[in-house]
């Protein structure tokens, strides 16, 4: 597939007509995140899908995190934190929230990780300013807009996202970020 599509594979594979007969169909993210908010349980395998795309994305911008964000990052950004602060919650947006929140400051206050010793390596608060101040301006809004939509849903506390985002009211020089902080905080 390529961009922000996906091959529906819920199922068979295929997608019934209504007719009586199915076809194979490739869908835009906004149809899968439908789709998903539909039948969260057929739709599972494209939806995890998704988000090893979306965590080899990140793998790729770990390398250069400043250059500009391919238009499908963000999209997979939104969507992840759509689908599983709807379809998906609990452990699933807990994880997804862990990934923006490791993205955006370096650290997740909020990860339940299975990496004990990697978590504690990446839990060094004096990495969180370089680690937001390395991305570029277009991820560190997304991950903030996907943040506090996630939280606007109920998929996560307040506490988990207030920390992060004074932190990164105090170090981000970003007057954009700094203002859409400073509206959902107020």
């Amino acid at each position: 597939t390529v961009d922000n599509e996906t091959t529906v594979m819920g199922g068979s594979g295929t997608v019934s007509t209504g007719a009586g007969t199915k076809v194979g169909v490739t869908l835009k993210l906004p149809q899968l995140q439908n789709l998903c908010k539909r039948d969260p349980e057929g739709y599972k395998e494209d939806y995890e899908a998704q988000i090893r795309r979306l965590e080899s994305e990140l793998a790729v911008l770990a390398l250069q995190p400043n250059t500009e964000p391919s238009k499908s990052l963000v999209e997979l950004i939104q969507f992840a934190a759509a689908v599983s602060s709807s379809s998906y919650k609990g452990e699933e947006s807990n994880r997804i929230a862990a990934i923006l929140l490791n993205l955006l400051v370096g650290s997740s206050s909020s990860a339940s990780s299975n990496n004990t010793a990697t978590s504690a390596s990446i839990q060094n608060v004096s990495s969180m300013p370089t680690a937001a101040l390395q991305l570029h301006k277009e991820v560190r809004k997304t991950c903030v807009s996907a943040l506090i939509l996630m939280r606007n849903k109920g998929a996560l506390q307040p506490i988990q996202l207030l920390e992060s985002f004074f932190r990164i009211m105090a170090t981000v020089p970003d007057k954009g970020l700094r203002t859409q902080l400073y509206k959902h905080i107020v």
